[in-house]
């Protein structure tokens, strides 16, 4: 979308922009089982979304705009995305059901209870398995693996498997990568 037209939308819905963004976002067009409209929405109201990547029905975000996704990624049913601190995803990853990237988050010791958001970054070639959670500041390596279940609080090194609450490291990835999740639109579902 053009700079010009995604001022206009600001402008236009800025009163109600947390309305749309999170409400409607949420609980109507992540439910609506077409892909392309989705997709289409997603980038109207700030998510850049690479060629290829497909998001599922059913997934949650808190600031969408925040997130970047690169190419033929796909992230299944309902996971939830909190990018007060960005998310930054690269190409062909694959995120798993009900996977949790939570960048934003508080200062434990403040007596204010304050803000501290730190950017989640997941690399090329990640697999993140179902129902793990990425904490804030966290940097996913180039091919690493995340078990299901893991609780990721820590960096994860290149062609790194781990595993466990939280994880460490179980075992090492085979560094020759060269498969696409999504990488020919003809066949993705367009019904999920």
């Amino acid at each position: 979308m053009s700079r010009r037209l995604r001022k206009i939308v600001y402008k236009v819905f800025n009163p109600f922009y947390s309305f749309f963004e999170r409400y409607v976002t949420n609980q109507v067009v992540g439910n609506i089982p077409i892909w392309t409209f989705r997709k289409m929405w997603l980038r109207l109201i700030g998510m850049k979304i690479g060629r290829y990547s497909q998001i599922d029905m059913g997934v949650k975000y808190h600031v969408p705009r925040y997130v970047t996704i690169g190419q033929s990624t796909h992230v299944n049913r309902g996971c939830f995305f909190d990018a007060k601190g960005r998310i930054t995803i690269g190409d062909n990853v694959s995120i798993s059901m009900n996977v949790a990237l939570c960048s934003g988050g508080h200062k434990v010791n403040d007596p204010y209870f304050g803000p501290d958001h730190r950017p989640i970054v997941v690399e090329d070639y990640v697999w993140i398995g179902i129902n793990a959670t990425v904490m804030h500041g966290v940097t996913i390596g180039k091919g690493a693996v995340v078990a299901a279940g893991a609780v990721v609080t820590k960096d994860v090194e290149p062609y790194t498997v781990v595993a466990g609450v939280p994880a460490r490291k179980i075992g090492e990835r085979n560094k020759d990568l060269r498969y696409h999740p999504l990488a020919d639109e003809r066949w993705l579902p367009r019904f999920l």
